[in-house]
């Protein structure tokens, strides 16, 4: 692929799309359709039909839209997932403040905004890593429900927002002024349309078009890590240095849904893919009981944008590549692109025990053939050691746990290094 300039407001463009153009087209449809009976109700009105439409936003970016992951990442994706379902909270709380109602338009106004309520409580303390993992009582209580029940749990009560919704578009269809405003009715109904089909048809996707595969080996290669090898054929060629993919075993107990992990070698002809998993959770806890060579694996297309990352930024910058534990599966394949590319790579990785120190023997041999400058490190690195890897007009590059994340992009930030020219795709969503 040619490097091609991202423009640097495509997300908040995207931010302006969600949280303006798209709802704001349906409430001046409704401000042009409304009868002067309901004059003063318009704002709260407004401020519910904002609500509906967030809603319906946050179900598209639920189903994972490839284009957009391309163009900005699944992190970013899920972040406004969330922030999205929050806003939608306070409109809808601010819609219903004296606003006249009664029978079943109550009811199921009432309904959906408690059904709302607790599902947004129950995804930011479960599903929303960006908040459990900067505030410990938040981490706290997420681990504390974890321990109560599966993620496939977690992720049922989630998709309860597709009823919640659902409670909505006929909550509006009650309403006894909006039968005297059917082209409203209409374009609002066509949101709720568009969307649901859109949600069908991920969901068919993902259940009965996803590639299947085999799993060609699996073995533990230190502690609680395991390796793990699928052949994909239909996925052959097709992925990204630095990308991540979801996959399942279908028919296996607590693996049927979908989990990400990062791929560890480069594409290739014959769809194999390599993993390294640490067994830290419901699902990759099973890994090492539950899954044998010859096993079913459904996949869906990959994501990821550490190799976009690079390629928007021109072909000759020096790399500087700061790795953790098991944050450096994406980051090895990487790596041996940008030396195919030829690229100056510093690459320093670090682990809290030497057999942590995943795929090191990869990783040497490539520094020897490349002359590119490689550390390993039993330990942490010093803030001093980091920032003496700092090379004028380099991009850099962050995969590991969420705090050294944070921390890293500090001390480069502290060192006159450009946001611009970071990139780090975390898991903790």
């Amino acid at each position: 692929m040619s490097a091609s300039p991202r423009p640097s407001l495509i997300v908040p463009l995207v931010w302006i799309a969600l949280l303006v153009v798209i709802p704001a087209t349906l409430v001046a449809v409704f401000v042009v359709c409304a009868p002067a009976m309901i004059a003063a109700l318009i704002p709260r009105i407004a401020a519910g039909l904002v609500a509906y439409v967030w809603m319906l936003e946050a179900i598209v970016l639920a189903t994972r839209p490839h284009w957009l992951d391309r163009l900005i990442g699944l992190p970013k994706m899920y972040m406004m997932h969330g922030v999205l379902g929050v806003l939608a909270l306070v409109f809808a709380f601010l819609h219903q403040l004296d606003l006249p109602s009664a029978g079943l338009t109550r009811l199921t106004g009432q309904v959906a905004f408690y059904m709302l309520l607790a599902l947004v409580v129950v995804a930011l303390v479960t599903m929303a890593g960006w908040i459990s993992e900067r505030f410990a009582p938040a981490k706290a209580l997420r681990r504390a429900i974890e321990r109560v029940g599966r993620h496939e749990v977690n992720v049922w009560l989630h998709r309860l927002l597709i009823v919640a919704t659902a409670i909505v578009i006929a909550h509006f269809n009650l309403v006894w002024y909006f039968t005297m405003m059917p082209a409203f009715v209409a374009t609002a109904n066509a949101y709720a349309a568009v969307v649901a089909a859109v949600y069908v048809w991920a969901k068919f996707r993902d259940r009965v078009l996803a590639p299947q595969g085999r799993v060609v080996n699996i073995h533990c290669i230190s502690g609680d890590v395991w390796s793990l090898e699928v052949r994909v054929s239909a996925l052959a060629d097709s992925w990204e240095e630095g990308d991540f993919v979801f996959l399942r075993f279908p028919g296996v107990k607590g693996m049927g849904e979908y989990h990400p992990f990062s791929i560890m070698n480069r594409p290739n002809a014959v769809g194999l893919m390599t993993f390294a998993i640490r067994a830290d959770g419901d699902f990759t806890r099973l890994l090492g009981t539950s899954i044998s060579k010859g096993m079913r694996v459904a996949m869906l297309r990959p994501f990821g944008r550490y190799r976009r990352f690079l390629e928007e930024r021109g072909s000759g910058r020096p790399v500087v590549i700061y790795a953790g534990g098991i944050g450096v599966t994406p980051l090895i394949p990487v790596a041996q692109y940008c030396t195919e590319h030829g690229r100056e790579v510093t690459m320093l990785y670090s682990a809290r025990t030497l057999d942590d120190l995943i795929g090191q023997n990869e990783l040497t041999a490539w520094a020897a053939e490349s002359a590119n400058t490689l550390r390993l490190l039993v330990g942490q690195f010093s803030e001093q050691e980091l920032a003496d890897a700092i090379r004028p007009d380099a991009l850099y590059l962050i995969g590991g746990p969420s705090p050294m994340l944070r921390a890293i992009t500090t001390m480069l930030r502290r060192n006159g290094v450009r946001p611009a020219d970071i990139f780090s795709e975390p898991f903790a969503w």
